[in-house]
C-alpha cells in the first residue's frame, strides 16, 4: 500500500504507526530505507521496494518529496516512478512524504493512485468541537481506555482544539488513571492551570457582562494564535451554562445548579454568581446570537474575526445582544 502523508501531526502518527508494525527496533532497522527526491537513485528505490523482509512481515519504504520532484520535472523519470508504484510487492509500505500539496505530474500521479484504490492520502484538517471530541475518544481507545463522553468534552473545552496538545493531555490522564477515577472534577484540577494560561479570564469576562474586558480577552488570545472557532466554543458553553443556571436559581440554589449542570460546587458557585447577572432571556438570545455566527462564519458569511468582536461588544449594554446575521453585515461594510 502507498501511503501519502504530510509533515503535520496526522502524518507523523501515521508513520509511527507504520513503523511500529515492523516490530522492535532491530526489525526496522533491518526493514525500512529513507531516500530523498534530491539525490535518490531509481536503482536504490527499486531494490529497497522488492527486497524481501528480514526476520519481519513487512518492509517500510519513505521517499520524501518525490510528488514534489514530478512537478518540478528535476530529473526524475516519471514514467518509472508510475510503473514502479503500479507493481509493488504485497509485503512492503511506502511513503510519499511530502512537505505540500503536489501540482502538475506529481498531483496528476496521486488522483490516478487514489482512484484505483493504490493510495491513502492522510493529513490534518482544523478540528470544530465535534471533531475534537471525537479525536479525544479515538486516542484514549487506542490507549484502552474507555473515556467517559462528558470526560472527553471538558477536556476539549480546557484544552482547545490542537492535536497535538489533547494527546499530551491524554497521555497524562492516562497515567493518572491508572491510579485513580477520573471524573469532572478530578479533569478540571488536573488541567485547571492550562485552563487559566489559556482562557479563563476571557469567559469570566463573559460571564460578568464585561464587555471591554471580553474584548480585550478576545484580542490578547487571537493575537497569540488562539483558534476563534474554539473561543466560540467556550463562549458558547458559558453562555449555556448561565441560561440553565439562570432558570435553577430561579426555584434553587447553586447545590441545585451544581446537579443540574454537573459540575463541582465551586464552579457552581463561580456561574450562579455570573448568572444573577443576566435573565435567562437575555443569555438564550446571546446563545442564539453564538449559533447564528457560527454558521454564518462556516457558509461564507461574516468571518469569526469580524463578526465576534461585534457580538462581543453589544452584549455588555443595556439592550438585548445583536443578531449576528446584524453583526454580519455591519462587519462586511466595514470591511
Amino acid at each position: 500500500m502507498i501511503h501519502l502523508l504530510f509533515g503535520d501531526f496526522v502524518g507523523a502518527r501515521r508513520l509511527r504507526s507504520l513503523r511500529a508494525r515492523l516490530g522492535d527496533d532491530s526489525a526496522v532497522a533491518l526493514n525500512m530505507a529513507v531516500f530523498e527526491a534530491s539525490h535518490a537513485t531509481l536503482a536504490e528505490v527499486t531494490a529497497a521496494c522488492d527486497a524481501i523482509p528480514f526476520l519481519a512481515e513487512r518492509r517500510l519504504v519513505i521517499l520524501r518529496g518525490f510528488l514534489a520532484r514530478l512537478s518540478s520535472s528535476r530529473g526524475l523519470d516519471v514514467g518509472w516512478i508510475e510503473q514502479r508504484l503500479m507493481h509493488l510487492p504485497d509485503f512492503v509500505d511506502v511513503v510519499l512524504l511530502e512537505e505540500s500539496t503536489p501540482e502538475e505530474s506529481g498531483l496528476a500521479l496521486q488522483k490516478q493512485l487514489e482512484s484505483e484504490g493504490r493510495l491513502l492520502c492522510e493529513r490534518d484538517a482544523a478540528l470544530d468541537a465535534v471533531g475534537a471530541m471525537a479525536f479525544v475518544l479515538e486516542v484514549a481507545r487506542e490507549r484502552g481506555w474507555d473515556i467517559a463522553p462528558q470526560v472527553a468534552e471538558a477536556l476539549v473545552d480546557a484544552t482547545g482544539l490542537d492535536r497535538g496538545a489533547l494527546e499530551r493531555e491524554i497521555e497524562k490522564l492516562d497515567l493518572y488513571r491508572r491510579v485513580a477515577t477520573i471524573d469532572r472534577d478530578a479533569l478540571e484540577v488536573l488541567v485547571a492551570r492550562q485552563e487559566a494560561g489559556r482562557d479563563w479570564e476571557f469567559v469570566r469576562a463573559l460571564g460578568e457582562r464585561d464587555a471591554r474586558r471580553t474584548l480585550a480577552e478576545w484580542r490578547r488570545l487571537t493575537d497569540r494564535g488562539d483558534d476563534p472557532h474554539h473561543l466560540l466554543s467556550r463562549m458558547g458553553r458559558q453562555v449555556r451554562q448561565i441560561a440553565q443556571a439562570s432558570d435553577v436559581l430561579r426555584h434553587g440554589g447553586a447545590g441545585d445548579v451544581a446537579r443540574t449542570l454537573g459540575v463541582s460546587p465551586g464552579v457552581a458557585g463561580a456561574i450562579s454568581a455570573q448568572a444573577r447577572r443576566w435573565s435567562p432571556v437575555e443569555a438564550r438570545r446571546l446563545f442564539a446570537a453564538l449559533v447564528e455566527a457560527d454558521h454564518l462564519g462556516k457558509t461564507g458569511g461574516a468571518p469569526l474575526d469580524h463578526a465576534l468582536p461585534c457580538l462581543i461588544a453589544t452584549f455588555g449594554q443595556a439592550d438585548r445582544p445583536t443578531s449576528a446575521s446584524t453583526v454580519g453585515s455591519r462587519a462586511t461594510t466595514r470591511g
